[in-house]
């Protein structure tokens, strides 16, 4: 048995992939990239000591089009067991990754649900009009400045921009159900949840939305045991680090604040020094 060792039963080691904030294009503070998000998927894939991928979601969703790369990824190239595991949130393009997994679990108070689509078209005429600011638009094509926060929306512009909304909430949809659909999911009840509204973990799990309420590490041990192990698993987060000139300045800070603690208290721990909250 590949697993034991010793009289002592391995659980496999288990790849945790975070995915943390809104999905972009790119990485950046409270956002995460879906190409970083592939990165690190292709890395555990052909890791041959990883027996299994748990996705550690707390995300709200972001652009349709950067959730979907992860998840035809997900679909196409990744043949080991993926869990994934909903805790803050998992909500709208947040779900939408989770149940493109092999199972999902979620805290029974996190928030999940929102399966929906919105385009938010902002309007500051009225505040231009008080400022005095007048904006000339030159253009060709009648709809060339759909969606201008500068003048009122017209009806025929709200019809063109909601077929987009729709469509893209059509697939969504249906991505969920040819998903979850041999999991038993029943479309009636999926029907009365899939109009945008958010759900808790417990209510999620109600409407077939997820598999399991569960703790974090039930969730690394369900990845373990769906990879064929029954012990307790090692585990390893694997992300894409990204640097910048902003992490320079902030380290050199903390490192000068620390240094100046401890100068004026050597008898303080170094690691309770000045730290930015």
């Amino acid at each position: 048995d590949s697993g034991s060792f010793g009289g002592f039963t391995s659980g496999g080691r288990i790849a945790i992939i975070p995915i943390y904030g809104e999905i972009t294009t790119s990485t950046d503070s409270g956002s995460i990239g879906y190409l970083d998000v592939i990165e690190s998927l292709k890395q555990a894939e052909a890791d041959a000591s990883i027996d299994a991928i748990l996705l550690d979601i707390d995300s709200p969703g972001g652009s349709v089009v950067s959730t979907k790369q992860i998840v035809a990824f997900i679909q196409t190239d990744i043949n080991k067991p993926i869990v994934s595991w909903i805790g803050e949130v998992g909500a709208s393009g947040g779900y939408y990754l989770a149940a493109s997994t092999d199972y999902i679990l979620a805290d029974s108070d996190s928030i999940t649900g929102s399966i929906g689509v919105i385009s938010e078209q902002y309007n500051v005429q009225g505040l231009f009009e008080k400022l005095g600011i007048e904006v000339v638009d030159i253009n060709a094509g009648k709809f060339k400045t759909i969606g201008s926060p500068f003048r009122e929306m017209t009806e025929e512009e709200k019809e063109i921009l909601q077929e987009l909304v729709d469509q893209a909430n059509g697939h969504f949809k249906q991505d969920i159900i040819k998903f979850r659909k041999e999991k038993g999911l029943d479309e009636e009840k999926f029907a009365l949840v899939a109009d945008g509204r958010i759900l808790t973990g417990q209510q999620a799990f109600d409407a077939g939305l997820i598999d399991a309420t569960a703790t974090r590490q039930q969730a690394i041990l369900k990845a373990s045991q769906l990879a064929g192990f029954e012990g307790v698993p090692e585990t390893e987060t694997i992300s894409q680090e990204h640097f910048s000139l902003s992490d320079l300045f902030f380290s050199a800070g903390k490192n000068f604040g620390q240094g100046f603690s401890s100068g004026v208290n050597p008898t303080e721990n170094e690691s309770e020094g000045i730290q930015a909250k």
